[in-house]
């Protein structure tokens, strides 16, 4: 896990502005003994430790920044925006704040084309988040283990990219094109996406609300580089390219989501060009690249209870889980943190037991107060045995110094949510 960094919690109301409650929440797990795994950290009773820094801004509503291009498909802007403000927990077009941070996203692959992006990706050391169908899942398996290997956020796409609107609701549009597509990553990487793309941006409200209920995200664009367009209209590829460079130039902006394509065309080398040049462009102009979820402060893949319980579910569930701690508003962590934690949920603290989601949204709350300016990472590669997860941590004060490391461990209930969490820490913090 990266150092924690700012999230927005927003309540969007339909008119001129929004108001953005945004807050870090890090909670920290140590588990006393753990096989020799970590023989070598030190291991003594101390204190828990959670950041949360809370900003209240006012801001417009989502909207795309971008001309959509005519007569060619594509959602309209008004119809993408008032999707935003209905459905502000589920459909996101950008981040809810202002840092100059951006998440350069690709759709339709993986394809031919996707090892020579990934490339360059590496290259840069840049993070993006692939929306894929999942035909091209199946097809392409080498280059999805890839991908995700290289530290990429894998999304849903579809299987074969209709107009899921149009589709009956309940049936083909799920089973065949949102399930399947699960189904495929499922096969090759070992769990479900979190995040899905609608093709061409059409989504009705209702098939919103099945995401929602399945406790997905619709991730949509704010900067669209039409290099779809760019590229069919030109047959030089520096042209099409320049194009691509000058759009995304224009209309960049603090927590952009910005929509690119890996397949289809006739190649996709003018996009390629354009995102080799931009990195380097856009990093001058003080932004930083990051996954969609990351920019969100929201999980990338859906919980152990909906990919089974397990090793590879408790990973999920863990990466929900720790997502699901950018969240500082207590109404919506009481509401999100049900997904992960079980009604039962034991929070072994040295300061007391925790017993119940309610008790430990508690707890955290006084410690938002305690301790500002501090941040978590993991310093070791989880490891499973059994229904457990174990692993290395280490907390840094506001500065990247120091002050305190040691090892979690969290524990699995029958339906692949988080039952009991162990708590310890190599030194006192007060």
């Amino acid at each position: 896990m990266t150092a924690t960094h700012q999230r927005g919690i927003i309540y969007r109301t339909i008119g001129t502005f929004l108001v953005c409650a945004s807050g870090w929440v890090r909670s920290i797990f140590l588990y006393s003994e753990v096989m020799g795994m970590f023989s070598k950290v030190n291991l003594t009773v101390g204190f828990v430790a959670i950041l949360v820094t809370g900003i209240v801004s006012a801001q417009s509503p989502a909207r795309l920044r971008t001309p959509v291009v005519e007569n060619r498909g594509q959602v309209a802007a008004v119809e993408l925006e008032r999707q935003a403000q209905l459905f502000p927990r589920t459909f996101f077009m950008e981040g809810l704040g202002e840092r100059k941070q951006i998440a350069f996203t690709f759709d339709d692959g993986p394809s031919a084309d996707t090892p020579a992006l990934l490339d360059v990706l590496k290259q840069q050391n840049v993070k993006a988040t692939f929306f894929w169908q999942g035909q091209n899942v199946l097809q392409y398996p080498e280059i999805v283990k890839r991908a995700l290997a290289e530290g990429h956020t894998l999304a849903n796409h579809s299987f074969s990219h209709p107009n899921l609107s149009k589709m009956e609701e309940g049936g083909a549009w799920w089973d065949y094109q949102i399930l399947k597509t699960q189904q495929a990553f499922q096969k090759v990487v070992g769990f479900q996406p979190a995040l899905m793309r609608p093709p061409y941006g059409f989504l009705n409200d209702n098939q919103v609300k099945s995401l929602q209920a399945k406790n997905m995200a619709a991730i949509l664009w704010s900067v669209d580089s039409a290099d779809w367009f760019y590229t069919w209209q030109h047959a030089l590829d520096e042209v099409a390219s320049a194009k691509i460079e000058a759009v995304i130039q224009q209309y960049i902006h603090p927590e952009a989501i910005v929509l690119m394509h890996d397949s289809g065309g006739r190649g996709r080398v003018p996009t390629i060009m354009a995102v080799k040049t931009l990195i380097p462009a856009l990093r001058q102009q003080g932004y930083q690249f990051t996954t969609v979820d990351q920019l969100l402060g929201i999980p990338a893949k859906l919980n152990a209870a909906a990919v089974g319980v397990g090793p590879r579910g408790l990973d999920a569930t863990l990466t929900q889980f720790f997502a699901l701690h950018n969240l500082a508003n207590a109404e919506v962590s009481l509401e999100q943190w049900s997904q992960v934690l079980d009604s039962q949920f034991v929070f072994n603290t040295p300061d007391g037991v925790y017993r119940g989601i309610a008790a430990y949204t508690d707890y955290l709350a006084k410690l938002q107060q305690q301790f500002p300016g501090m941040k978590l990472e993991l310093s070791g590669k989880p490891n499973q045995v059994n229904d457990q997860a174990l692993f290395a941590w280490r907390l840094l004060d506001a500065q990247g110094a120091q002050l305190a490391q040691g090892v979690n461990s969290v524990g699995l209930s029958a339906d692949g949510r988080i039952k009991q969490a162990n708590v310890f820490m190599d030194r006192q913090l007060r």
